[in-house]
């Protein structure tokens, strides 16, 4: 008989239950976190946030102070609001965007009691959607507003339908003339075949025009029909359908007063004449009609919202803004730059890149826009009758950018033509209306009268002392070109910021070829101490033509660029490339040089105090830069300078994710889920290893 050694016995049941607990430990851990992400996924969004603390070192999950001061100013539902902010996400469920995006509008929600929040997903609930989107139509009032626009479209397409009918009848005529010809006879054949092939192109025509006609019905049943769209369609119908008209009238009388015609086809190309009589006349009179109309800048914005998948739409009483969620990420820069452009994988690297989220700087933008009774305005300058905006003009990205940040755009021309041959008078101003002026650089290669730069300094001026913003670009003038006493720059001078426009800012460097030259190019990633660059923490503004700027009064900085062996050149070469220039012991600047910075004009406790700004280079906010470098950081810092020129402070939402350094690199999706495992289920499993471990280690000894 075995006899069993009770020592080892006892450390066989020991052993045992040290596992069965580390199991049993494991599970209920397991259990508990499960328990407590399905439980919070369960609760009211009120309650959310109440137990969540936020750990990150940048506070990546709090709202800044900005945006709790912009909730806190508005009146709660206790004090009986009557135009709540509401805020509605329009977009898929379950992506990864939409979970941080559902976050950030908990957290708004939570802040206040009078923001509200509904979401809508346009692929699960697309009847709800549009439904929605008509009640939010006669919610805003814009069903009337776009009731007269709708009418002369609708008299614009009863002119193309009645012009159909007239079509139908000359296919008519003219094919009994057909039938009427000898087929026997060439030349009645011939003449016969060219009267069926016009018939045949009325026949298109009439064709086209049925159709345009189905579709612009079907159009004008949805919820939110794009009348801007319509309008132009019925617009550019009419036009052609007049011109068309008129040839084929044309053609018609051709035949009837020819000699040569055959009867049967004289007496149809007459009577089909007959038929166009007057059409011309009711085709330009819906032309003119529907020109008279425009659609309303407030209904364009909410067809805009409407037609975007994936959005923010923040509404407060009749006021709407939407937020499109592709504006609310961006690659991180820092991560881009980690890529090597030589490397074939860069393409699929970048799809993994990391983002920078941006939703709360978007988001407060709009709510401060939507709480103005009048959006700010933002009036383009050209001093030399070039366009700021449109086909020809070089600004439209920073323009966009602020039109979907709530700013009215428009242009204002100091000359009434290119020559400068007069002109224009200040426009016309609502005195309580937030206006910023933004002044590019005027084109080197035209004609800038001083005249015009006299003229619209003195309006800045006056405006200035009314409480408006102006921001200035100013650009390189050398040579001949150069005015001794600039007024524009003169006034910036007069509120502390000197600008030296015959001078350049260069630092030492390599070209392509890798051989020395001067560089003009600067990747701004450290900036002043200002509530304009505190959310430009972690990105880059480029700057290519930077001119040193001097400071005195209250003038603050915003960008000083640093660089070893950094020199203004005083005297840029005309002649010879830029790159060839070299530095002298006297142009070098070792502190650093200024090349933008911002004033306040008067009293700044006052309640409208007038303010200016002044990026020293030409190219920075242009759409070839900004395109060119993929200058995102340019943009934004566009958009915080106008919104500190409105004095619109609190729109500049600087979160403080972008306040603090990372010391945890951000996570993309993959990474995200293996740190939710890891916490999850990774720890338990690490502790039931250990715990193994121990057991085996004491049972061997």
């Amino acid at each position: 008989m075995a006899v069993t050694n009770p020592q080892n016995q006892r450390r066989a049941k020991y052993g045992v239950n040290v596992v069965v607990a580390l199991v049993a430990a494991c599970a209920l851990v397991l259990l508990v976190n499960w328990l407590a992400v399905w439980a919070f996924a369960r609760l009211p969004e009120s309650i959310r946030p109440w137990l969540r603390y936020d750990l990150t070192a940048t506070r990546a999950y709090t709202l800044s102070d900005q945006t709790r001061r912009v909730l806190a100013s508005m009146p709660s539902r206790d004090a009986g609001v009557d135009e709540p902010l509401e805020l509605i996400g329009v977009y898929a469920d379950g992506t990864p965007q939409a979970r941080v995006v559902d976050e950030l509008l908990d957290q708004y929600a939570a802040a206040s009691d009078t923001v509200s929040v509904r979401r809508f997903d346009p692929q699960a609930d697309a009847d709800g959607l549009r439904s929605f989107y008509a009640e939010l139509a006669e919610g805003l009032g814009q069903v009337g507003r776009t009731q007269a626009t709708l009418s002369a479209i609708e008299d614009g397409t009863a002119a193309l339908q009645d012009l159909t009918q007239r079509l139908d009848q000359v296919v008519v005529v003219l094919g009994e003339a057909v039938a009427a010809l000898d087929s026997a006879s060439p030349a009645e054949q011939n003449i016969a075949e060219q009267v069926d092939g016009v018939a045949g192109g009325v026949v298109a025509f009439i064709d086209a025009g049925e159709t345009f006609a189905a579709q612009l019905t079907t159009e004008a049943e949805e919820p939110l029909p794009d009348v801007a769209r319509m309008r132009t369609d019925v617009l550019q119908r009419l036009q052609a359908a007049a011109a068309w008209t008129d040839r084929l009238r044309t053609w018609l009388r051709g035949r009837a007063q020819g000699r040569d015609m055959p009867a049967a086809v004289r007496d149809a190309a007459i009577r089909a004449e007959r038929r166009l009589e007057g059409m011309r006349a009711s085709l330009g009179s819906a032309q003119s009609r529907v020109t008279s109309v425009g659609v309303d800048a407030a209904y364009r914005r909410l067809h805009e919202a409407s037609s975007r998948q994936a959005s923010v739409l923040v509404r407060r009483g009749t006021r709407l803004r939407a937020v499109n969620l592709d504006d609310m990420f961006e690659a991180d820069e820092a991560a881009m730059d980690a890529l090597n452009p030589g490397d074939g994988s860069d393409l699929t690297a970048a799809q993994t890149l990391p983002v920078r989220f941006l939703g709360e700087e978007r988001l407060t933008g709009a709510v401060v826009s939507v709480s103005l009774d009048q959006p700010p305005l933002l009036l383009f300058v050209s001093l030399d009758g070039r366009p700021a905006m449109g086909p020809e003009g070089t600004h439209n990205q920073v323009a966009a950018r602020a039109r979907s940040a709530g700013f009215e755009i428009a242009p204002y021309s100091v000359v009434a033509q290119a020559s400068g041959a007069s002109l224009r008078p200040a426009p016309q101003l609502n005195p309580d209306r937030r206006v910023v002026w933004f002044v590019p650089a005027a084109n080197p290669d035209l004609p800038t009268d001083a005249a015009a730069r006299t003229h619209l300094a003195s309006i800045l001026k006056s405006r200035l002392a009314l409480g408006d913003g102006v921001f200035m670009t100013p650009g390189l003038r050398v040579g001949a070109s150069v005015i001794a006493e600039d007024p524009l720059l003169m006034l910036a001078e007069e509120t502390g910021i000197g600008v030296d426009p015959g001078a350049v800012v260069l630092a030492p460097g390599v070209d392509d070829r890798g051989a020395e030259a001067a560089m003009n190019t600067f990747r701004v990633q450290a900036f002043a101490e200002h509530a304009i660059t505190a959310p430009l923490d972690g990105r880059s503004v480029w700057l290519d033509f930077a001119h040193p700027v001097t400071l005195s009064k209250t003038a603050s900085p915003l960008i000083g660029l640093q660089a070893d062996g950094l020199w203004i050149e005083s005297d840029p070469p005309t002649d010879v490339p830029l790159a060839t220039a070299t530095a002298e012991a006297f142009e070098l600047a070792p502190d650093g040089v200024t090349v933008a910075a911002v004033a306040v004009v008067g009293d700044e406790l006052s309640e409208r105090p007038g303010r200016l700004a002044v990026v020293a280079d030409p190219l920075w906010s242009t759409d070839p830069v900004i395109r060119g470098r993929q200058a995102g950081g340019n943009v934004e810092l566009f958009t915080n300078v106008v919104y500190w020129l409105a004095r619109l402070d609190e729109a500049i939402a600087a979160t403080p994710r972008s306040q603090g350094v990372r010391r945890i690199g951000p996570m993309n999706e993959a990474a995200r889920r293996r740190a939710a495992w890891l916490a999850v289920a990774g720890w338990p499993l690490l502790a039931m290893v250990a715990g193994t471990a121990v057991w085996a280690v004491r049972r061997r000894g």
